[in-house]
Parts: C-alpha cells; structure tokens; sequence
C-alpha cells in the first residue's frame, strides 16, 4: 500500500513503518525512537510569538524573531504578558508588523500618516499626524480597571510638545487618560489617569522609558527608570469610552483633538505592576534596545 501527501492527527501513537520514508515530521513533542537519521523539524518559538508572525505579511529575520519570543517569554516569566490588555512595538521591520497588537488581534492599530522607521519607531508631527490604537479602556480592558492600572511609553527625541501626545477624554468630559512627554516651558511630563486632574513632574522629562500607574482611587505615580518616579494626587474619575491615539489625543465627542508630535517605539497597557513586574519591564525593554540593531 502506497501512502503519499499529509497525514494529519492531533495524537499518533503505534508504530510508523514504511519502507522508504520520505519528507518532514513536525511536532512539539516527541518521543519515542528513531531508526535511520531523519530530518526532524520542530518550531522553536513559542505559540504566542508562532501566532504574531502568522500575522505579519513581510516575515522577519531569524534574528528578530528570537528577540520577539524572548520578549514574550520574559514578559510570560515576569508575570507582565497575562496582566497585559495592550502591547506595541512600533520599531519592528515593517509599519504593517508595527501596527499589530500582540496581545489581541481585534485591537491592532491603524495609521493616520505617521511614520514608521525600522529599528526606530513612530514618528507623528503636530497637527498632521497620528496613530489610532483602535483600544476603548472602559470596555476592551480585561485586566486594568478604574484603581489599578499602568501604561507605558517611551519618548525617543525629547522634542518639545504643546499638549498631550498619548490618550482620550471621555464621552462626558469628565476625566482624561493621556501623557505629555515634554512641554514648552518647564520641560516635564504630565500625565493624566482617569482624572482631569494631572501630574506634573518638575525639570525631568528627557528622553526616557516612561511608566505610569494607578494602583488605588488618590495617587498618580511617574516612573522614568525602574527605581525613579515621582507621584501626587488625583482623585479618579472613571476609564475614557473613547478610542486612545498616539500623537494627540481625542476629545470628548471622539474628533481628534490638537495632534502633537511624538517619536516612540513601545506602548503597553494593563494592570499595574508590582515592583518586581516594573523592574523586569525596564529590564525587558532595555534589553530589546541593545540588540533590535543587530537583528536585520
């Protein structure tokens, strides 16, 4: 009997004869015996890293993609990928792998003329330009909630900006998420975290990995490094029911407002970190920055 093309199974147990055989075994696991010297292929990435590359049209370098699975994997490790409602890295090799969230598929961004830069980022100029991240805190969140939550971003430049470059009011006009990375005269960042009311950091915005967090109703914490942050109070409000955007912001009947520019390579939001989770994330990401050069 002559079997020839796929045979496919979920469980295959017995015994494989054939006399020769031909082509390519594929599994994550197997065990058993081998006799002859087979050409066994086994995918060495992990199914989350494995799904986010079905999703890229332009596949990446080998290089690349170990870093992505290693970026998933430390996140996994961390803790931080199960507590993750949204995830970007806008510097990867392509705009169209930048823009896909790599935690869910539904909220993959989409591009209102920004520029992607491979190994760099996003760029989006003031009154031009912007980024929808296709992501309605209020609803789409299934970790971050009201008193507990964190987002992340990174300013690449140190440019100066006139107002928000990151987030969305609400539909009632009663509370804002949102991030400034640097205004025009003292140099800060502000943040805004479902309140109208914002935290300003005096004399230390730069060119930083930036996290911010929420972890009850009273107090706003900046973060520029796993150790250094600066907080204040703000009494919550509630989550925004607007799409959040990356170089302005939308306003409360969810037209774009002032669009201010920005140069970033991450975004992340979710439940907030512990100190370990925070101290893994600069980890992460730092090491992300030494090696994307090196990857293709």
């Amino acid at each position: 009997m002559n079997i020839s093309g796929k045979i496919l199974s979920n469980t295959i147990s017995g015994n494989l004869i054939g006399t020769p055989l031909s082509g390519k075994l594929y599994g994550n696991s197997i065990t058993g015996k081998f006799i002859d010297s087979p050409t066994i292929i086994v995918n060495p990435y992990g199914p989350e890293a494995t799904a986010l590359f079905a999703r890229m049209t332009d596949q990446p370098s080998t290089a690349l993609k170990e870093l992505i699975d290693k970026t998933i994997s430390d996140l996994k490790t961390a803790g931080i990928w199960d507590i993750t409602d949204k995830f970007h890295k806008w510097d990867l090799h392509t705009e169209q792998a930048s823009l896909l969230d790599w935690k869910n598929a539904v909220h993959d961004a989409s591009n209102n003329g920004a520029t992607f830069t491979p190994k760099y980022g996003v760029t989006t100029v003031q009154n031009v330009s912007y980024v929808d991240l296709n992501f309605i805190p209020s609803t789409d969140c299934t970790y971050a909630t009201l008193n507990d939550i964190g987002f992340s971003l990174d300013d690449i430049t140190g440019n100066q900006t006139l107002g928000p470059n990151f987030g969305s009011y609400d539909k009632a006009d009663t509370t804002f998420l949102g991030f400034r990375t640097m205004d025009t005269r003292s140099l800060r960042p502000w943040v805004w975290l479902n309140s109208k009311a914002q935290k300003v950091w005096n004399y230390n915005a730069g060119i930083n990995l930036y996290y911010s967090e929420r972890k009850d109703n009273t107090t706003v914490r900046i973060y520029k490094a796993a150790s250094t942050s600066t907080f204040g109070t703000s009494t919550s409000v509630a989550m925004t029911d607007n799409d959040i955007i990356i170089g302005g912001f939308i306003a409360p009947r969810g037209n774009v407002g002032a669009k201010n520019s920005i140069d970033t390579a991450t975004f992340w939001l979710g439940k907030a970190f512990s100190d370990a989770q925070r101290a893994s994330w600069y980890d992460i990401i730092n090491y992300w920055k030494a090696n994307i050069d090196s990857t293709f």
